[in-house]
């Protein structure tokens, strides 16, 4: 019922249900193409918080499969959450993610890291 009414919101041009209606696509049938398209989708919307939970979902995701990439999902979704203002989250995914200690400690290239550019989105507004 809610995907649908966020389907419905999506059809009539609401920027703000699309990536939330594609953002429950993707935790109800999960694939690293339909989150980096949610990903894509609130970078446009400048959602950080959902951009945040889609790089986070789909890290988990990747982690069960086995794919390492599973890594650079997480780590996004660790500077978005921080970016957010999130600090009780990042403080609960350092300590989840042995990995994102080193990840704090190397600053993020604009060009290469998506998060810069959603941090850059943020800023502008």
């Amino acid at each position: 019922k809610c995907l649908d009414y966020f389907k419905s919101l999506s059809k009539f041009g609401s920027p703000n249900a699309t990536p939330i209606y594609h953002f429950m696509n993707a935790t109800a049938s999960p694939s690293r193409a339909r989150y980096d398209d949610v990903i894509s989708l609130c970078k446009e919307a400048r959602m950080v918080h959902l951009a945040a939970m889609a790089n986070e979902r789909c890290g988990m995701f990747l982690s069960h499969l086995g794919d390492d990439t599973s890594k650079e999902y997480i780590v996004a979704a660790y500077w978005l959450y921080h970016d957010w203002g999130a600090s009780s989250k990042t403080t609960n995914m350092l300590e989840q993610h042995y990995f994102l200690k080193d990840a704090t400690l190397v600053y993020r290239k604009p060009a290469s890291n998506s998060s810069s550019d959603m941090r850059l989105a943020n800023r502008i507004r």
